[in-house]
């Protein structure tokens, strides 16, 4: 297997523009004189109708008040899925060296230009579909991340220092069955709906199969972490086919999946 180094944690900021090639995020784009602003902040982009120029308006219960709910077909609600897309899309450029799985490659690359596709549709008005080209453009992003993190072993032990006690919450080979029954869902209801997500549906649904059944085998042999991160990635890659459909106005609805194996049972919570 090919391996990979994941380095530092956080978020890539504007200045991997140039290494992204993604052009600069939407809180960037507000004309010459404009200055980033985080997402946490309780404002977004509103077009006052000056060319190049951008306003902000708050969204909470009062200015300077909590971000309130923004619905995803709304300028604000594309502004922010964007940059969750564009954050997701930087974070694995900047955390991810070295050799990586060629389909890890492959969703890198798709998320950006999925991203690209979402700047295009805010940029003419179209804030459903931005918003959920952006949602899929950062789940093959996250999808990517996961199977990287999934080509590395188990934490190693430190010598010197005596391994911490186990946690008294969820075991590993809960939260490994947990996300293999999400990943399981959300294959289905991929399915569900794929003819209407555009070409590239196939290479989405592939990866998510396949990332499942290496998960599935991980959980068997008790490698509950790689079990996780594959179940993960399988999980987001199809999340993207629910995303790509949504843009083209399909729905989805759970459903067995044809030729997966069904995941684990998960305990239920006391």
């Amino acid at each position: 297997m090919k391996r990979s180094n994941i380095v530092g944690t956080g978020i890539a900021s504007a200045a991997l523009l140039a290494t992204l090639g993604l052009g600069s995020p939407v809180w960037a784009q507000t004309g010459p004189t404009s200055t980033p602003t985080p997402l946490t902040s309780p404002s977004a982009q509103t077009n006052n109708g000056d060319s190049g120029s951008a306003i902000f308006k708050p969204q909470g219960p009062g200015r300077g008040g909590p971000p309130g709910p923004v619905a995803p077909n709304t300028q604000d609600g594309a502004a922010r899925e964007l940059n969750h897309a564009y954050s997701k899309l930087a974070g694995y450029q900047k955390n991810v060296t070295g050799s990586v799985p060629q389909v890890a490659g492959q969703l890198f690359d798709k998320g950006k230009a999925l991203y690209q596709a979402a700047i295009a549709d805010y940029q003419a008005g179209r804030y459903s579909q931005a918003s959920e080209r952006a949602r899929a453009a950062g789940s093959a992003a996250s999808a990517a991340l996961h199977l990287v993190k999934g080509e590395q072993t188990s934490t190693s032990t430190v010598a010197g220092l005596t391994p911490p006690p186990t946690s008294s919450g969820e075991s590993e080979s809960d939260k490994a069955a947990r996300e293999l029954s999400h990943a399981y869902s959300a294959i289905g209801n991929a399915q569900g709906v794929s003819s209407q997500a555009g070409s590239d549906a196939a290479f989405y649904l592939t990866t998510a199969s396949n990332a499942y059944r290496q998960a599935l085998s991980d959980y068997n042999a008790k490698r509950y972490t790689q079990a996780n991160e594959r179940a993960h990635a399988a999980k987001d890659a199809a999340e993207v086919v629910q995303h790509l459909a949504k843009a083209a106005g399909a729905s989805s609805s759970p459903s067995t999946v044809p030729g997966l194996t069904p995941p684990p049972s998960v305990p239920t919570t006391p």
